[in-house]
C-alpha cells in the first residue's frame, strides 16, 4: 500500500509539472484549440502512466482499462487523421443510415451516449468493453457518434507521434516508475510506450486500417475495399458473418468465395440469427452463385447439403433457437438452393421430408413466397412421388 501511495504521489507531481506546457504545434502546422490541447495532454499523461503493457506475477497480462475520456480524445484525433487522408465528411443522417444498414444499430443523436460498442464475437452483445483488442478475450470496435466514424479503442501513442507533438512529455515519461504494487500487494511491471521500437510502424498500420475502413464504409471507396481485401480480411468477413451485412455484392462475393468450401463457414454466410430472436436467410448469396461457373456452383450445392445436414443434427441439441426459426432457416435455404442449381433440384427439400416441417411450413404460409409450396411439394420426395 505504501509503495502504491508513493507511486500515485509521484504521478501527481509529474502530471502537475507537465501540465505547464500550453502552446504546442501540431503536425499540420496549425495551433490546436487550447482546451482540446490541454485535455489531450492530460489524457496522454494518464495513458503513458498506464504504459504500453503491464504484467503481474508470472508475466500474466494486467488488463489496462480505459474510459470514455480516452475515446473522446481518440475521436478528435481520428477526425483530423481521416480528413488528412481524403475522407469526405458525411452528414449525421448519412452516418445513421449506413450504421443501420451495415451493423443493424440505431443511432440516436438526441442521446448523450456518444460511443456504441460493436462486438466482433457477438453482434448482439452491446456491452461496451474498455480494454484493447487482443483477439482472444476482446475483439470489437466503437461507433463514434459525434465524430461519425468507427475504430477500435486506440491510445494517443498509437495514433500520433506524441514526442514530436509534445516534446516536454519526454521527460515526464522518463520519470514514470516501471513497477508498482496493487492494493493486494501484487507487483505490476509496466512497459513504457517510449521503449516500443516498433511503435512508428504500428502507428502507420493503425492509421491505414482506420482510414481504409471508414472510407470504404462511409465514402464507398472501391480502392480502399481492394486494400482491405489484401490487408484486413477479418474485418470484411465480420461485416457479413457477424453483422449479417449483404447489401454490397462485391463484399458478399469476396466473403462467400473465401468460405463456401467449408460447410461450417458457409452456414454462417447463409443465414444469421438477429438480435430480436428472428432469423434472416441471405438470399443474395444464391443470386451470386447463379452467375458462377458449373464447377464452383456444383461444389457450392454440395456444401449447402452438408451445412443443412449439420443443422439438422444440431436441432435436438441447440435449444437457443426455436423449432420455428430452425425450420424457417432450413426451409428458405432449401428453397433458394433448389432454384439456384437445377442439377440439385431433388437434393435439398428431401432432407426436410418430415411431418413437423410440413406442418410448420403450412403454418407459416410458406413464408409468403408464391412458388415455395409448389417447389417444396414437387421436390420433397426426391422426384419419385409420395408413397401410396
Amino acid at each position: 500500500m505504501k509503495k502504491l501511495i508513493i507511486f500515485l504521489q509521484l504521478l501527481n507531481i509529474l502530471l502537475f509539472s507537465c501540465q505547464k506546457q500550453s502552446k504546442v504545434m501540431v503536425e499540420n502546422g496549425n495551433m490546436k484549440n487550447n482546451s482540446i490541447m490541454s485535455n489531450e495532454i492530460n489524457i496522454l499523461q494518464k495513458q503513458l502512466a498506464k504504459g504500453l503493457k503491464a504484467t503481474i506475477g508470472d508475466a500474466v497480462d494486467y488488463q489496462i482499462e480505459y474510459t470514455d475520456e480516452d475515446l473522446a480524445i481518440e475521436g478528435i484525433i481520428l477526425e483530423n487523421i481521416l480528413r488528412k487522408n481524403g475522407f469526405k465528411d458525411i452528414t449525421p443522417t448519412e452516418f445513421q443510415s449506413k450504421v443501420k444498414s451495415v451493423f443493424n444499430r440505431e443511432i440516436d443523436f438526441s442521446s448523450n451516449k456518444n460511443f456504441l460498442y460493436l462486438n466482433n464475437f457477438s453482434a448482439c452483445d452491446r456491452t461496451p468493453i474498455y480494454y484493447q483488442n487482443n483477439g482472444i478475450d476482446y475483439n470489437g470496435m466503437f461507433l463514434f457518434k459525434n465524430n461519425r466514424l468507427i475504430a477500435p479503442l486506440f491510445t494517443i501513442p498509437e495514433l500520433i507521434d506524441y514526442h514530436k507533438n509534445y516534446p516536454d512529455i519526454i521527460n515526464f515519461e522518463k520519470k514514470l516508475p516501471t513497477e508498482f504494487n496493487t492494493n493486494s500487494g501484487e507487483l505490476v511491471k509496466v512497459r513504457k510506450w517510449m521503449n516500443e521500437k516498433d511503435l512508428q510502424t504500428d502507428r502507420y498500420n493503425n492509421i491505414q486500417i482506420i482510414v481504409a475502413r471508414n472510407k470504404y464504409l462511409f465514402n464507398d471507396s472501391k480502392a480502399d475495399f481492394v486494400w482491405l481485401k489484401g490487408n484486413d480480411k477479418d474485418f470484411l468477413e465480420s461485416l457479413v458473418k457477424t453483422f449479417g451485412y449483404t447489401m454490397d455484392n462485391d463484399l458478399l462475393e469476396f466473403v462467400l468465395k473465401d468460405n463456401y468450401k467449408d460447410e461450417s463457414n458457409l452456414e454462417v454466410v447463409l443465414w444469421n440469427q438477429l438480435c430480436d430472436g428472428n432469423i434472416k436467410v441471405n438470399k443474395e448469396v444464391f443470386e451470386i452463385v447463379k452467375k458462377w461457373d458449373a464447377k464452383d456452383a456444383t461444389l457450392f450445392s454440395h456444401k449447402v447439403q452438408a451445412a443443412m445436414n449439420n443443422m439438422l443434427k444440431r436441432m435436438n441439441e441447440d435449444k437457443s433457437i426455436s423449432f420455428i426459426n430452425q425450420a424457417k432457416a432450413l426451409g428458405l435455404i432449401a428453397y433458394y438452393a433448389t432454384k439456384t442449381n437445377q442439377d440439385f433440384y431433388y437434393r435439398f427439400f428431401p432432407l426436410l421430408n418430415d411431418p413437423d416441417f410440413d406442418a410448420e411450413f403450412k403454418k407459416a404460409n410458406y413464408y409468403n413466397i408464391p412458388d415455395f409450396k409448389e417447389i417444396y411439394e414437387d421436390a420433397r420426395y426426391g422426384g419419385i412421388g409420395q408413397a401410396e
